[in-house]
């Protein structure tokens, strides 16, 4: 597997090991940019929904290709990156997952991807205090499970 052999090639404390951290840091940054900017534009999508009118269609358009496009850095960086991958790249991605779930509720791959995504945040951040006290670790491990027990939750 290219990771396990990227990790022995470059362990922990290596300069190499650094450069190639932040280079999938700068990727991330973009996806990052992205889910920041389709969250501020979903809002308007969400908010007319709750008014009972039709989402506003360039904003809703927008806000999935934003969210699509993270979906496909993210993965990139979490197949790509050396053990440990960081947390937050499978939290973003399930927030990616969720949101789209929420914009195009018939394509039910994103609730499953979600729930995959919030499993790698889990995963991670089960053994890491710090990972654990960041806001949203609780609702996570709650809509997996819930997920666990059948519910669709979002």
């Amino acid at each position: 597997m290219v990771r396990e052999s990227r990790s022995h090639k470059y362990p922990e404390g290596r300069w190499e090991r650094v450069v190639m951290k932040d280079y999938y840091q700068a990727h991330h940054k973009v996806a990052y940019a992205l889910l920041t900017w389709g969250l501020s534009t979903a809002e308007r999508h969400t908010a007319a929904m709750h008014r009972g009118q039709s989402p506003p269609v360039k904003e809703t358009a927008d806000a999935v290709w934003a969210f699509e496009r993270c979906v496909e850095l993210i993965e990139w960086c979490v197949e790509r990156h050396p053990e440990p991958v960081p947390s937050f790249y499978f939290r973003n991605l399930g927030i990616c997952h969720q949101r789209l779930w929420g914009m195009q509720p018939t394509k039910q791959e994103h609730h499953e991807a979600m729930i995959r995504a919030f499993r790698g945040y889990i995963d991670v951040g089960k053994d890491d205090p710090k990972v654990q006290q960041e806001g949203g670790f609780d609702a996570v491990v709650d809509i997996v499970r819930k997920a666990d027990a059948g519910q669709q939750v979002a």
